[in-house]
């Protein structure tokens, strides 16, 4: 196995893009991998959130959608700004079309429906672990807020 030098080793990567098809929405968006800056953010808005609220459970878990959507070209979706008013949007979408959303940008960062939640409840306790990488439990379902 050859060594990486330190330029291999700090070059932009090639995240991981997926066209995913939104049968309730009636067509497709591109959905990729979050850096691990990215995944940290998120991990900081999910800290914030109380997870026994089920609206502010699902914006911050909207606001991780958010920023996994992207344009064809990797670029985001959604730009920093345009955060607030892309979550209140999804807010406004069907369930069904939401909860494939959420299911699809877990599943595209390597977490199980319940990552979100344990993300929560365990960065106490071990903040290195939070987020972390595993396989994705395709049988779980996320609800959203009604």
């Amino acid at each position: 196995m050859a060594f990486i030098d330190k330029a291999a080793l700090l070059r932009p990567p090639t995240l991981k893009r997926e066209t995913v098809q939104v049968g309730p929405l009636g067509g497709e968006v591109v959905m990729r991998e979050l850096t691990v800056g990215e995944r940290l953010a998120a991990r900081k808005r999910l800290d914030g959130a109380d997870m026994e609220d089920p609206e502010e459970s699902t914006r911050a878990v909207l606001a991780l959608v958010v920023s996994c959507l992207c344009n064809e070209d990797g670029t985001p979706m959604f730009p920093d700004e345009e955060w607030s008013e892309a979550v209140e949007g999804l807010m406004q979408q069907s369930n069904p079309a939401v909860e494939q959303l959420m299911a699809e940008c877990l599943r595209i960062q390597g977490m199980g429906a319940d990552s979100v939640k344990d993300a929560v409840k365990n960065s106490e306790a071990s903040p290195s672990d939070s987020l972390s990488s595993g396989s994705p439990e395709t049988s779980a379902t996320l609800r959203v807020a009604p």
